[in-house]
């Protein structure tokens, strides 16, 4: 099995592979905790993966934006979104955005039966993963074609609700700007004209940036959209046809999630790495091959490619000990392997030099090598 697999499979191993273009593969460890790098699938190769920039999974204020468990569960359904999403063609982060915000990244169908239902002597049933209204489903587990179907289906409903985006917006595509992708989640949760006013209250244009202000959209983008900070200019209409109320929920905005799985800017690059590692080299960083399959070599990648300047440093992801430091087969002479403790391990590979020996104590961020 290889080593990304295992973060499908939620095995223990984490490894890393540098070179130019530098190698890059990435497991959970067993509690959890991982090293992670999302990619994009809006803008592709020859080799079908994304060319994207990488930045950390933080919020404006440093805080981690999606917890490790989100991540590893995105980790698990990101096949199934990928799939949904390049079929219908927008970015499959829409999919996992919308799945965690209704349906806390769970594949099942829930119980959506209400007391006055059960009062009146109706059947349980389900509107599905991602609670879609017009569903009627058999509550309980779903298998992957059936959450593949809902997810097809949930990325069809992303696609008709941007048709109701302002004038230059309405098209929702697979490489679609960020503007798209607010003003589509935006009209996802309705559109609610309270929102454009509060965004207007923010300095934006009511008439064509309504969705700054709106909490599901943009909820702890920056410092004026914290509630934690701004508790009586930053609302959110919390009750069905109810007013605008202060300060909004403390839960993180559609597209600010959105920005922690893409590298999307929010404010300065936020990010797709879990917020325990860092990127073994130089950001922003550009991705030319993934893992998974590929019309070239034995037909499936074992890694990820990263495009590397010749000489640049490659740095250590996290805390450890160099438990190997030498020469190895394919990986060449200046392969590094590092324990970072807790079941983590990563390796680097086809590097030009290394700056480490065997036994040394190394910090996050410390360079160890240099691309090559």
């Amino acid at each position: 099995m290889s080593v990304f697999k295992k973060l499908f499979w939620f095995t223990s191993a984490a490894v890393i592979l540098l070179g130019q273009p530098a190698v890059v593969l990435a497991a959970k460890k067993k509690d959890q905790d991982l090293l992670f790098p999302y990619y994009s699938s809006a803008t592709t190769t020859d080799s079908g993966c994304a060319s994207l920039s990488l930045g950390k999974n933080l919020d404006y204020a440093g805080r981690a934006v999606l917890t490790q468990g989100q991540i590893a569960k995105i980790a698990q359904n990101q096949p199934v979104y990928q799939e949904a999403a390049n079929k219908v063609g927008i970015p499959w982060q829409m999919l996992a955005v919308v799945h965690l915000r209704e349906h806390g990244l769970a594949v099942d169908n829930p119980n959506n039966l209400t007391a006055l239902q059960r009062r009146q002597g109706e059947d349980p049933f389900s509107n599905g993963a991602y609670q879609n209204l017009s569903n009627r489903l058999p509550v309980g587990r779903i298998d992957q074609a059936e959450f593949l179907r809902q997810s097809i289906q949930a990325a069809e409903f992303l696609k008709r609700k941007a048709e109701s985006n302002y004038a230059g917006n309405k098209e929702l595509k697979l490489d679609s700007g960020p503007e798209v992708i607010k003003d589509t989640f935006f009209s996802y949760n309705g559109r609610a004209p309270v929102y454009e006013k509060q965004a207007a209250s923010l300095g934006y244009d009511p008439n064509t940036q309504g969705y700054e202000g709106s909490p599901y959209v943009m909820n702890k983008a920056d410092e004026k959209r914290d509630p934690e900070v701004n508790k009586t200019g930053w609302g959110q209409v919390k009750r069905d046809h109810g007013p605008i109320e202060y300060p909004a929920n403390k839960d993180y905005g559609a597209y600010v999630v959105y920005a922690a799985l893409t590298g999307a800017t929010v404010g300065e690059c936020q990010g797709a790495l879990a917020s325990q590692s860092g990127w073994p080299t130089e950001l922003p960083a550009r991705l030319s091959s993934c893992y998974g399959p590929r019309n070239i070599g034995d037909g499936f990648h074992d890694g990820l490619d990263i495009v590397g300047t010749d000489g640049s440093p490659v740095f250590a992801v996290a805390d450890g000990r160099v438990i190997f430091a030498g020469a190895n087969g394919v990986y060449g002479p200046n392969f590094v392997k590092i324990d970072h403790g807790n079941g983590v391990v990563t390796q680097y590979g086809h590097m030009k030099s290394k700056l480490i020996s065997k036994d040394d104590e190394v910090t996050a961020g410390q360079q160890i090598g240099a691309v090559g």
